[in-house]
Parts: structure tokens; sequence; C-alpha cells
């Protein structure tokens, strides 16, 4: 595959590491990280595939509007301008378990927030993963979804699938690759103030000192204390438990693998 593919997230589902980790170690890949489709340039070489990857081109970890689903309707929009019928990649992960991540990734920066808060600020809209998929499907030629929870079970097939969607060798040192985390997030309450007392400091000083450690530290914690769970209500569960294996069925599909055992009863 030639030309220009759009990963687009979403958050917590190993983008950091597809950016940092997984493409750089592509044949013949180059890759972009920015938000800013606007910087986006068309590769001049036939032969290179620009891989243009950002979380925040399929919405935010953020609950106040505008929502993930306009977010990523006007994000789609600005792609298809760039690249007729562009190749998009998008990860989904279990909601209750993207939502805890998700909590977790904003709280080690921010004070105050609690999980009940924050799921709160979430329309069933912005968390329907399958609309997510249905509106990619309607402006793109090229689709490649995949689960976060397939890096966790079964990784090589989903490098293998996802080599070849993009037509480039796995590759060599994958075992190595597979085992550096990153952009880890707290999720205890200790883990949460030592994160942002850090990011406070940081944030403080002129040169933004230790910034990068940030998360890390806090995250060292996570062994010793318990984590704060979200809670989801009742109706909020059911419907995303139906959204979530309405998508599975979908995403089926268009890998043409069984992820039926990841269904939840």
């Amino acid at each position: 595959m030639t030309g220009v593919v759009f990963h687009i997230g979403l958050h917590k589902t190993g983008t950091t590491w597809f950016q940092n980790q997984f493409f750089p170690r592509l044949e013949g890949v180059e890759v972009l990280h920015t938000r800013h489709l606007s910087r986006v340039a068309i590769p001049a070489n036939n032969s290179t595939t620009l891989i243009v990857s950002h979380a925040g081109l399929s919405g935010t970890l953020s609950n106040k509007p505008p929502g993930n689903s306009q977010m990523l309707t006007e994000n789609l929009r600005l792609i298809a301008e760039l690249v007729p019928d562009p190749a998009i990649i998008i990860g989904f992960r279990e909601h209750a378990s993207w939502l805890q991540a998700a909590y977790s990734n904003k709280a080690k920066k921010t004070w105050g927030m609690s999980p009940r808060n924050y799921v709160r600020g979430f329309s069933l809209d912005d968390l329907s993963w399958l609309k997510k998929l249905r509106t990619i499907e309607h402006s793109s030629a090229a689709v490649f979804p995949f689960l976060y929870e397939e890096l966790l079970w079964n990784p090589r097939a989903l490098v293998d699938d996802l080599c070849k969607f993009l037509e480039k060798v796995p590759p060599a040192n994958l075992d190595q690759l597979l085992n550096i985390r990153e952009n880890p997030s707290p999720r205890t309450q200790v883990g949460q103030f030592v994160s942002r007392t850090l990011y406070a400091l940081s944030a403080a000083s002129r040169r933004k000192l230790f910034k990068p450690q940030c998360g890390p530290v806090g995250a060292r914690f996570d062994r010793f204390f318990s984590v704060k769970q979200i809670a989801l209500k009742p109706d909020l569960a059911r419907a995303l438990r139906q959204d979530w294996n309405d998508l599975l069925q979908l995403i089926s599909q268009h890998r043409r693998r069984d992820f039926s055992g990841l269904a939840q009863a």
C-alpha cells in the first residue's frame, strides 16, 4: 500500500505504541504524529506510505462538548478533502475498560475529578463504538478496525492482519517491541496524587522539567495500592454491552476472524 493511511485512535488502544514502536519499524513507511491535517503532504515517492497517526482524530478523552461523534465527523470530512477514498486504521476497547483507562489518563493531570462525574459527562452517542465504525465505513474505502484486547491476548494475529492491510512485512523484533509499554496511566488514588503533583511541579518550571516521568512514576504505585474503579449505571452498562457485541460482529466481518469469544453475556 502506498499513499496516505490515517491511524485515528481511539485513545487508550495502544496508539502511542503503534506511533513510537511499530509503524517506524515497517519498511517503506514514514510516520507523521499530528492532529493538524493541514500539515499532511502526500508523499512524492510512490514507494513510501505515510501513516498519519493521532488519537485526537477520532475524538477526545474530555467529557465536555464538542462530543466525540461531532469531532470524528469533522475530521473525516477533512481527511476526505486531503485523500479520496482514504485508508483508515482505528482501534476499539471494551467500554468499561476504556472508561477506566480514559479516566486514569485524565485524572493523572487533573485535581478533583471523580470516576462518577467523568462517566456522567459522556453521552451514549459518544460511547457508541459501533456508530463510530459505521461512520468511518461511509467515508473510507479501506478500513482496518482492531481491538485493544488483541494486543493483550493475540498480538501476532493482529500484527499479521495489519501488515497485510498495509502490504508490509512484520518487524523481525516484534517480541521485543511488544514488551515495551507506552504512556502508562496510574489508576490508584496514591498513584494519581503523585502523578498530579509531579505534573504541577513540572508545569511550574520554566522548562517543563521531568514531564515525561510524571505518569510512569505515578503508575509505579499501582502495584501497592487498590485501583479506584469506574461504576456504570445498569441502563448504560446494558446499552454498552449490546454496542460491544454488535461491534464484535462487524469487526469479524471486516477482518474475517471470529471475535465472538470477547462477547459479553
